[in-house]
């Protein structure tokens, strides 16, 4: 179906007569489109085709994301680890050397027990001694009269036994003295031992406790590098399947691609039967033959300054809008009127509105169409190509303006010729400007 004009512009009748027109040339050269009808379902096909390879290409770059972070996170475990283990290890050499200073304590202790066990015992000994010798000492009592009449002994004697009694009596009490001192001694060291150890005992506690609590975190880390090791297996085994299938799938599109080339290299062997090429000529490349990729590069109909732009016009006192679907181009009386581009003449003759009119078909539902001519010198059917002369300007056009008027159609919807011809071979005139 024709594309209705918009209605923010008022269309004139000639404008609609030329899309009547155009729709009917399509209808009537509806067999030319046959490659279009046979390579629309294969390209319809191959663009979803694209579109899922595209899709399974971003998944797999997601998923090769999520593995290059599942590393880091493997990386950044695996450091935690180390550490942990580090400060296990750790933990343990300060267990073994506590443990070896409290044995060594133990032993220092068992010693000083010894010792203290071996002093009290000696002090006992002499403490048993000095009661014998003050029970003896007070059985003798002092030496007196008596004691010098009736003893055996002579009074020198008598007086160098107590002299030697007494000096016992002060030795023992200074043995017990010392005995006693070197026990409250002894006393405090086993206490401090004692202390010492039970210092040790605690810390080996906190140290066991502090191993085991570091046991519990290194357990846990390695469960979540187990799992951060099996996302990232399941990552790439993903991608390994979305790999096969993005090579499935680029069968597919390739088979499509050789369907649709196939196709056309058909329809342009029946192309080049029925309008055999200039012998020894060689074919332009493919970018030269299509009309869609010659934006920017075709050459104007006719030399001269354009006068009229495309597009959206506010004109009079009353700012009556109009819509000019072309461009108009200021040409010498009888200057030589040229094809834009190969195709083939599908109307040629009078329209209200645009003069003497030429309609080139340059395929893809493309269309050409140049309006003011004075004279046309090619008929409907007649193939051309690019530059070929195809009539001659005329001083009076239709469309209210002088020039040679200029559109190019995609289907019947109207398109800026300025973007289609080439920059350099254009120049504007000065209200233009």
């Amino acid at each position: 179906m024709c594309k209705p004009f918009s209605k923010k512009y008022q269309a004139c009748k000639s404008c609609r007569k030329l899309s009547l027109l155009i729709c009917l040339i399509s209808a009537v050269l509806l067999p030319a489109f046959s490659l279009a009808a046979q390579t629309a379902p294969l390209e319809h096909d191959l663009f979803e085709q694209k579109k899922k390879i595209e899709r399974v290409r971003q998944g797999i770059s997601d998923h090769r994301i999520r593995i290059k972070e599942s590393k880091k996170k493997e990386l950044n475990l695996l450091a935690e680890l180390e550490k942990i283990d580090q400060k296990i290890i750790d933990a343990g050499i300060q267990l073994f050397q506590l443990k070896k200073a409290v044995s060594k304590q133990e032993i220092l202790t068992k010693e000083k027990e010894q010792i203290l066990a071996k002093t009290k015992k000696d002090k006992f000994t002499l403490q048993k001694h000095m009661e014998k010798r003050l029970a003896a000492y007070y059985r003798l009592g002092n030496i007196g009269f008596l004691n010098v009449i009736f003893s055996a002994e002579s009074l020198p004697d008598l007086l160098k036994f107590n002299e030697n009694f007494h000096m016992m009596l002060r030795n023992d009490r200074r043995l017990f003295k010392i005995y006693k001192e070197k026990i409250i001694e002894l006393e405090k060291a086993r206490q401090t031992y004692l202390a010492e150890k039970k210092k040790l005992n605690e810390a080996i506690t906190k140290a066991r406790a502090k191993q085991e609590e570091l046991d519990k975190i290194r357990q846990a880390r390695r469960k979540l590098l187990k799992r951060v090791n099996t996302e990232k297996k399941l990552y790439q085994r993903a991608i390994r399947e979305m790999e096969k299938a993005a090579n499935s799938l680029s069968s597919t599109i390739a088979d499509l691609e050789q369907q649709v080339a196939d196709i056309k290299d058909k329809e342009n062997l029946k192309r080049i039967k029925a309008y055999p090429l200039e012998p020894f000529k060689k074919r332009q490349p493919a970018i030269n033959r299509i009309f869609s990729m010659q934006k920017g590069k075709l050459s104007p109909p006719v030399q001269g300054k354009i006068i009229k732009s495309f597009g959206k016009k506010t004109e009079g006192r009353f700012n009556i809008s109009t819509f000019a679907n072309g461009i108009d181009i200021q040409a010498d009386p009888g200057a030589e009127i040229k094809a834009v581009f190969a195709g083939k003449i599908v109307f040629a003759d009078f329209l209200r509105g645009y003069g003497k009119l030429i309609i080139i078909d340059h395929g893809e539902q493309y269309y050409s169409l140049v309006g003011g001519l004075g004279k046309i010198i090619k008929t409907v059917g007649d193939r051309v190509k690019k530059n070929e002369i195809i009539g001659t300007a005329s001083n009076h056009v239709g469309l209210l303006s002088q020039g040679l008027h200029l559109e190019i159609r995609h289907s019947t919807t109207p398109e800026d010729p300025l973007k289609w011809l080439d920059p350099a071979k254009v120049s504007f005139a000065e209200k233009i400007k």
